[in-house]
Order: structure tokens, then sequence, then C-alpha cells
């Protein structure tokens, strides 16, 4: 089975991939972002000084927080 492709954030963009490229550059703190991240639970994040995973975890009771 493939290895689950997660969308990845570099130079101020979220770039998603589908087939192996990435197709749409959505830029970071636009209502499309948020619009994004509400429907999505994680995405790479990249620059210069490196990377990390971002996930949505959701506490029981309390909602979801990143």
């Amino acid at each position: 089975m493939p290895k689950k492709q997660i969308a990845k954030v570099v130079n101020g963009y979220l770039g998603i991939q589908k087939d192996g490229r990435f197709h749409s550059q959505i830029p970071i703190g636009t209502s499309t972002w948020f619009a994004w991240l509400s429907n999505h639970k994680g995405f790479a994040y990249q620059d210069e000084t490196g990377s990390f995973t971002a996930r949505c975890e959701q506490i029981k009771g309390k909602g979801a927080y990143w």
C-alpha cells in the first residue's frame, strides 16, 4: 500500500499534492487556508531552518486543537 501523501506548506503557500505533483497553491492566512484547515487533519511545514508535521487532535468534550 503506498504511503499517504500529506499537503505541505512551503514559502507561505500550502501545496496540495495529487498524482505525485503539487497542483494547488493556497496562500497561508487567507480564508481559503482556514477553510482547508477545517476539513483536514494535518500538513507538513518546511523552510530554510527545518521542517515539522502539524496535526489536529481532538480532546474529548473540549473540541479540537492543532
